[in-house]
């Protein structure tokens, strides 16, 4: 759910060693794609993994149960 193929990430699957290698090949032979995919996952992670968005989650998680009250 968190990677989406070809845009921070590349998916194969499960247990394809082919596809794996595939993909790693394709990530060897293109720097361009290498780039962007590494910038979106570390802007993808800064939103959604970064303290102040861990806390975030957390302050509304505890607003919904106290709600619920």
């Amino acid at each position: 759910d968190l990677i989406k193929d070809g845009e921070n990430g590349l998916l194969f699957p499960v247990g394809d060693v082919g596809a794996l290698g595939a993909a790693i090949a394709r990530l060897l032979d293109d720097g361009a794609l290498r780039r962007r995919l590494g910038e979106a996952a570390r802007d993808f992670a800064r939103q959604n993994f970064s303290a102040s968005a861990m806390a975030d989650r957390m302050f509304e998680m505890y607003k919904k149960i106290i709600g619920k009250r």
